[in-house]
C-alpha cells in the first residue's frame, strides 16, 4: 500500500476532529459562563462534566483493551495454513487499541484521578452525590452485562466444537473477539465494584434534617359595642 492510500482517509478524520473540538470548545464556554453566576450549580455541572468525560474515556479505553487481547488469542490460537489469513493481518488491530487505550486510558484518568480526589479530602460528600452513583452503576451495570453476554457466546462456541467435532485451534480463533470483551469487562467491573464498596465504607452519614416545631398563634379580636 503506497503512502497516499493509507492517509486517503486523514483529511475527513482531521475534519471531523476539528469541527467536534469546536463544538465542544464553544459550548464549555457557554456552560462555564451560565454556571458561573451560581457556586453550587458551577461545582455540580463540574461534577457531571468529569464523570461524563471519564465514562467516555472509561469505554474507549475498554474496547482498546478488548482488541488487544483478542489480538493476543487469536496470535496463539492462529489457524493452520489450509485457512488463508493475509499475512500481517494483526498490525491495524494493533494499532487501533493502542489508539484506543492511549486516547481513553488519558481521558479517563485525567477526570476520574480529580473526582477521586475530590472524594478523598477536598469534598467528602462527592461519594453520595448522584452523579457519581449513576456513574458507577451504570459502568458496573454495563461492564456484567457485557461480560455475560460475551461468555455466554464464548462459552456456547466452545462447547459446541467439543461436542460435535474435535476441539482445536480455530475455536479458540473465532472467540478471540468475545474472549477480549470478557476479559475487558471483567477488569472494569471488578475495579468500579471494588470503589462501590470503598464508597459505601467511606460515604458520610447522612445528617438528620431538623424539624421545625409547629407555632400555635392566638388571635386576639375585640369587638366594640
Amino acid at each position: 500500500m503506497s503512502s497516499a492510500a493509507h492517509f486517503d482517509a486523514l483529511p475527513a478524520a482531521a475534519a471531523v476532529t476539528i469541527a467536534g473540538l469546536a463544538l465542544w470548545t464553544y459550548h464549555r464556554i457557554v456552560s462555564q459562563q451560565d454556571s458561573a453566576k451560581n457556586l453550587q450549580r458551577s461545582l455540580s455541572g463540574n461534577r457531571v462534566y468529569g464523570y461524563l468525560s471519564a465514562a467516555v474515556g472509561l469505554v474507549t479505553m475498554a474496547i482498546g483493551f478488548s482488541i488487544l487481547v483478542g489480538l493476543i488469542v487469536g496470535l496463539m490460537s492462529v489457524p493452520n495454513s489450509n485457512i488463508i489469513i493475509a499475512p500481517r493481518w494483526w498490525g491495524s488491530p494493533l494499532a487501533a487499541a493502542f489508539t484506543s487505550m492511549i486516547v481513553g486510558g488519558s481521558l479517563w484518568l485525567y477526570h476520574w484521578l480529580r473526582r477521586q480526589a475530590a472524594a478523598g479530602a477536598t469534598d467528602p460528600t462527592e461519594r453520595s452525590m448522584l452523579s457519581r452513583r449513576a456513574y458507577m452503576f451504570s459502568v458496573f451495570g454495563i461492564a456484567v452485562l457485557a461480560s455475560l453476554i460475551s461468555a455466554s457466546v464464548v462459552l456456547f462456541h466452545i462447547l459446541e466444537g467439543a461436542l460435535e467435532r474435535d476441539l482445536s485451534r480455530v475455536d479458540f480463533y473465532d472467540v478471540r473477539w468475545g474472549l477480549g470483551i470478557v476479559a475487558s469487562a471483567a477488569v472494569v467491573s471488578a475495579y468500579h465494584w471494588q470503589v462501590m464498596k470503598e464508597d459505601r465504607t467511606l460515604e458520610p452519614e447522612s445528617q438528620d434534617i431538623p424539624t421545625t416545631q409547629p407555632k400555635q398563634i392566638t388571635a386576639v379580636s375585640s369587638i366594640e359595642s
